[in-house]
């Protein structure tokens, strides 16, 4: 998985909400910094990342094999903020924690 505090929004390869099954629905606006490929979002019941579940995570589902850099996962900035991240970027951790 790559964290990238850049991207508005996280991103899981399209195969993986394919075989899980989860209704996807057309984006109506350009994902910011894309191409002009068609994304679709769907929403899930749960988001895990180790032993942190993220609970109805809003995903958008693109080819990410065909991404600058290859990866199944894409942690965006929205699930971070609303998670309360702390990156430490010398200790190379990442600490989330669930809203109070």
């Amino acid at each position: 998985m790559l964290v990238d505090t850049g991207s508005q929004f996280t991103f899981v390869d399209e195969s993986i909400g394919t075989k899980a099954g989860i209704a996807m629905k057309q984006l109506i606006t350009r994902v910011k910094g894309s191409d002009n490929a068609t994304r679709s979002i769907g929403r899930v019941r749960k988001l895990a990342i180790g032993d942190f579940e993220i609970r109805d995570a809003d995903i958008c589902f693109v080819d990410l094999k065909k991404a600058d850099h290859p990866s199944t996962y894409l942690l965006g900035i929205s699930e971070l903020a609303s998670n309360s991240v702390i990156i430490d970027v010398g200790g190379l951790s990442m600490y989330l924690c669930h809203p109070q």
